[in-house]
């Protein structure tokens, strides 16, 4: 099946195109940064540089290549967005999305797979902070606020618009792109700090609770999804199931590496919630889940980290 991936030059794009990559050769990439310099463009892909909002062109694209899928994996948006931001993603990518949308039938398309955030969606209501997909979504930020407003009208619009949907809802995917150009997600972010002897700053005093999962986990599991034909008009939660504070992994990056943070303590955010753990049990019916443990996890990138720092001062 052609499949066109919106968005797929960032960091979770990069990494699941490499892996639909192992079972499937039709995969374009539709995005405003055409990174040729990536190892992404030397992979059996074809780049195109674009905009969302060009929906004229986007149209183009889909008819010449004959696209049947969608993966929708654009945002501009983080929890801690404000107003502003809100405004910007409205006109950039959530009315343009709407738009397209309601064109999936005209433009052939048979799936339309849509990133949510698992992390955002469901808010902060429950005291033991574990979420099925099922349980009411009540964001606090506005980056959950859109995921839920899209989620929703493409629910709405499957039947009058003739596609199928699988909605994938993340918990907190930390790792490298495939470039090792990128990090996502603060355990890399707080390891590159800690091999480069900088402070790092926590928001609030690191009692929060997330679920986190490597990326290499996140996006094998979502190309299973994607690529099983059975499943249709679903929504998964993928995670780890289990829930870690931001203290917690300080610890463990400290015990791993034998060496001790500097930290800044800021106020907490409103944005942010206090216990965030995904309930995994929808998909665990359909696939094995065998996962990076955190120590392990949190074990490559330092040793990756490290060999950067190394590489980096000998040039």
């Amino acid at each position: 099946m052609q499949t066109l991936v919106i968005g797929g030059s960032g960091f979770i794009g990069v990494n699941l195109v490499n892996e639909l990559l192992k079972s499937e050769k039709k995969i374009y990439i539709y995005d405003k940064v055409n990174d040729k310099k990536s190892k992404l463009s030397l992979l059996n892909i074809t780049l195109i540089e674009g905009d969302l909002k060009d929906i004229k062109k986007l149209e183009n694209i889909i008819k010449e290549y004959q696209i049947e899928r969608i993966i929708h994996l654009a945002s501009s948006l983080i929890p801690s967005s404000n107003e502003q931001d809100l405004e910007l993603e409205m006109e950039n990518v959530v009315n343009p999305t709407i738009k397209l949308i309601n064109s999936l039938e005209r433009l052939k398309i048979k799936e339309f797979i849509y990133f949510s955030s698992g992390g955002t969606v469901y808010g902060d209501y429950k005291e033991n902070g574990i979420y099925k997909e099922i349980d009411s979504l009540n964001p606090i930020n506005y980056y959950g606020w859109t995921k839920v407003l899209l989620e929703n009208y493409i629910k709405l619009s499957s039947k009058s618009n003739n596609f199928n949907y699988l909605i994938i809802r993340p918990s907190n995917p930390y790792g490298m792109s495939i470039n090792q150009l990128k990090h996502q997600g603060i355990i890399p972010i707080f390891i590159k700090k800690l091999v480069n002897n900088e402070k790092i700053e926590i928001w609030g005093d690191g009692s929060v609770i997330r679920d986190f999962i490597t990326i290499e986990d996140l996006c094998r599991l979502s190309s299973n999804l994607i690529l099983n034909k059975t499943i249709k008009n679903e929504v998964f939660n993928i995670g780890s199931g289990r829930g870690v504070s931001i203290k917690k992994i300080i610890e463990m990056i400290e015990e791993i590496t034998n060496k001790k943070f500097e930290i800044i303590y800021k106020d907490s955010r409103l944005e942010d919630s206090k216990k965030m753990i995904l309930d995994i049990q929808k998909i665990q019916k359909i696939q094995k889940i065998d996962l990076i443990t955190l120590k392990e996890g949190i074990t490559y990138i330092y040793e990756t980290c490290v060999k950067e720092s190394t590489l980096k001062y000998e040039k």
